[in-house]
């Protein structure tokens, strides 16, 4: 129950040893029980600095050894798992092994907590996002009414048009857990289709059949009414990725 006004302020309250302590300063609308508001706020501050990548301040110490760290395990894990997610986008089945590894390196974690949005539909956002644990819903907002239209799991992945495009988003995802995501950017992208613009065929066609599929669900249409509409979406999505990444047809 965080009142609307006056806005919540973030300040800095101190510096000591190399650290800048914030504030988090806001309002409540009800009195009652204010420790699950403010519980849920400081979640929401922690999964908001782990999205940006910044860590929390934490004393550490560097210890040299031969043999393989803790931490190179950890690394060597962690991208098993990279490349573990990125199989599950079809999106990616034409790159070669290094241009996976490429793009496993350049994932970002983005965790969320229950309640959060993801993406909000008509938002500009050129991220794809992976779930790797926890759920959430699609939404779409149809002449002002909100309607949620399907449920997302691990494996499942969304935004691949306004990465690839930068088409404005389709629909809120809404996370109905907390969830844990790779997040992957257009930037990651940029290098790969730069030394391989040939790609784009393959990706504007993967694209087009996933959103072509998406519509099939809600319309009644014959199988060469399906191929035509394929064949005019592909050109579309084609044309939008050369000019997003400025490709030379």
């Amino acid at each position: 129950c965080v009142a609307a006004t006056p806005e919540i302020h973030c300040l800095v309250t101190d510096y000591k040893n190399g650290d800048a302590t914030y504030a988090v300063r806001y309002w409540l609308t009800d009195l009652s029980q204010p420790d699950p508001t403010d519980s849920l706020i400081r979640t929401r501050v922690y999964v908001a600095l782990r999205r940006a990548d910044i860590p929390l301040s934490i004393p550490t110490q560097s210890i040299l050894l031969e043999r393989e760290s803790p931490d190179e395990r950890r690394q060597s894990e962690d991208m098993e798992h990279r490349l573990g997610a990125l199989s599950k986008v079809e999106l990616f089945n034409p790159l070669t092994v290094d241009e996976k590894q490429e793009l496993a390196s350049a994932m970002i974690n983005a965790p969320f907590a229950k309640g959060e949005a993801l993406t909000r539909q008509g938002a500009e956002a050129h991220w794809l996002y992976i779930i790797r644990q926890g759920e959430v819903k699609v939404r779409v907002a149809v002449e002002g009414v909100n309607q949620d239209v399907a449920s997302l799991g691990p494996g499942d992945y969304f935004g691949e048009m306004g990465m690839m495009t930068g088409q404005p988003r389709a629909s809120s995802v809404i996370a109905t857990t907390d969830v844990k995501c790779y997040r992957l950017g257009k930037e990651a992208f940029q290098a790969i289709l730069q030394r391989r613009p040939e790609l784009v065929e393959d990706l504007s066609r993967t694209l087009a059949v996933r959103r072509v599929e998406l519509e099939a669900v809600r319309d009644e249409a014959s199988e060469e009414a399906l191929r035509e509409r394929l064949r005019k979406t592909q050109g579309v999505v084609l044309r939008r990725i050369r000019e997003f990444f400025a490709l030379k047809q």
